[in-house]
């Protein structure tokens, strides 16, 4: 059981302890619970959430400040307070510049340090991430093991039951207690999507990689990190600050200018992946044929090797990127060829991701997370190859985010489709009927050879509009909100899952389907 004094010795051996005030505490834990140095019940950063014995890290974002809720959490039984400041609260206080980082440190020790009995793997990049690791997941299965993943859409334990996932990268006190869950479970892998916020904020401090795969880098949240140079570097935290020394294991797509970036920043640590012959990657991939019901591809090692031939369940030419990263960091950590080859043929439909409605009147219904013009296109560009029919293409884009995207996300929509319909995803505090206006100054040029977009603000009701008018041979994007249950305006949060809507649209029509 821990103790205040380990969590100042702790601190202090990480070097971000500055002080400490209000009352002194012994450097040593007594063995007895005492005012001075009273044991740990948990970690705790929701002054509402504390419990008897917690202690309370005080974080600031946008619109709060830990620091005024301090007494509250002191109300509530806390028993140490972390801090930039002593605050009112009549308890210990630790002093550290950067609490966010001291309460990972701290959340690690209390849940005893899971990361270091898990073989840890991340997956960072812009797009792709989700589907890579559920690709790992089912590698590491393969093996007869256990993984567990902390992803976008899910935390999965290795409990029967999966958690549905408030965020890419959750706090550390989530983190580290579901990584200690894992152990418990029986888990010996835990496959996670690293994210540049999570990375920027210090979310993963405590946890450390044996492996980790960059997947590619292209605009998106730059409303938060300012310039690509930013971003870049936040996704270089983990590489930098997270990996297990020396033997760590990296993957990185070199056909994306910053993957090999990411090879030239740590030589003799990562391995190159493309599907492009020229780049003369360590591990090279042939897409052999595709359909909209998956893929063939060979995969070779060093440009003459052949190491398998693979089936995957999944369309897509940045579909057989994602594979062969897997494959590339998975192979290069040991894994026995057919283990990787069997866990890839064996994936699960990634919810959200290219998930799949394969309707009895010929119509193919896709539910994608694409939401950044690099993904619509890749999307986009795929299906163009292995669609019959029209390709009709249903998007927004979110409110208060890189508005820059919607006019290049509008081109690549009406430049890939043969119909668009611009709907609302997340307004947020924006118009929807701006952002379909922003999104419409991109297809201006396109609107002249093609039948122009239409604009149906009502998500729900454009999928059931298109749905009706698609004949067969035809295939249906539905892009940007993947496995979402909301719509998130900025005074209210109403339920629809685009998933939902195509299943009702069936009902309501007596179409079958099947994914």
């Amino acid at each position: 059981m821990m103790r205040v004094s380990d969590i100042k010795r702790l601190l202090k051996e990480r070097g971000i302890l500055l002080g400490h005030g209000v009352r002194n505490i012994r450097e040593e834990p007594t063995g007895v619970d005492t005012e001075e140095d009273p044991r740990i019940t948990g970690v705790f950063m929701d002054s509402r959430k504390v419990l008897p014995g917690g202690i309370f890290f005080c974080l600031k974002g946008t619109t709060y400040d830990g620091h005024d809720h301090a007494l509250e959490a002191w109300t509530n039984g806390a028993v140490c307070v972390v801090s930039e400041k002593v605050t009112p609260a009549p308890v210990t206080h630790l002093l550290v510049r950067d609490p966010r980082v001291a309460m990972g440190f701290a959340a690690m020790a209390f849940f005893d340090h899971p990361a270091d009995s898990l073989k840890m793997i991340a997956v960072t990049g812009t797009n792709g991430k989700t589907t890579t690791a559920y690709m790992l997941r089912s590698i590491f299965n393969s093996t007869g093991g256990r993984s567990g993943m902390l992803g976008t859409v899910i935390y999965d334990t290795g409990s029967v039951a999966y958690h549905e996932a408030r965020r890419t990268t959750p706090e550390s006190p989530e983190i580290q207690s579901m990584l200690r869950e894992m152990l418990l479970n029986g888990c010996n892998y835990c496959v996670m999507e690293a994210s540049s916020h999570g990375l920027y904020q210090g979310r993963l401090t405590g946890c450390s990689y044996d492996g980790a795969i960059f997947t590619n880098l292209s605009p998106e949240h730059l409303d938060f990190h300012g310039t690509m140079g930013e971003y870049f570097r936040s996704k270089m935290i983990l590489f930098r600050d997270h990996m297990k020394t020396p033997n760590w294991i990296g993957a990185s797509n070199i056909s994306d200018p910053y993957g090999k970036r990411v090879k030239e920043l740590f030589p003799g640590r990562i391995v190159s992946f493309s599907l492009d012959k020229e780049d003369h990657a360590d591990f090279f991939g042939v897409v052999k044929s595709q359909s909209l019901a998956g893929l063939e591809m060979e995969i070779f090692y060093g440009g003459k090797e052949s190491i398998f031939q693979v089936s995957l369940p999944l369309t897509g030419r940045f579909n057989a990127l994602n594979a062969l990263g897997a494959a590339t960091l998975s192979l290069s950590m040991g894994l026995d060829p057919q283990t990787v080859k069997k866990g890839l043929e064996s994936m699960p439909q990634v919810p959200g991701r290219l998930q799949r409605y394969s309707l009895a009147n010929g119509v193919t219904a896709l539910i994608d997370y694409a939401h950044t013009p690099e993904a619509l296109q890749n999307v986009l560009t795929s299906l163009r190859e292995v669609s019959e029919g029209k390709i009709w293409t249903i998007f927004g884009s979110g409110g208060d985010r890189f508005k820059d995207n919607r006019p290049r996300m509008g081109r690549v929509a009406a430049s890939l489709s043969d119909r668009v319909v611009i709907t609302m995803d997340n307004p947020r505090s924006e118009d929807p009927a701006q952002i379909a206006k922003e999104i419409l100054g991109g297809v201006i040029t396109e609107a002249e050879r093609k039948v122009p977009p239409e604009v149906i603000l009502d998500r729900c009701e454009a999928i059931f509009s298109v749905l009706d008018r698609a004949g067969g041979g035809d295939v249906i994007l539905i892009a940007g909100k993947g496995p979402e249950r909301n719509i998130i305006f900025s005074d209210r949060v109403i339920p629809h899952q685009d998933s939902e809507s195509v299943e009702e649209w069936s009902l309501a029509r007596g179409v079958k389907w099947a994914k």
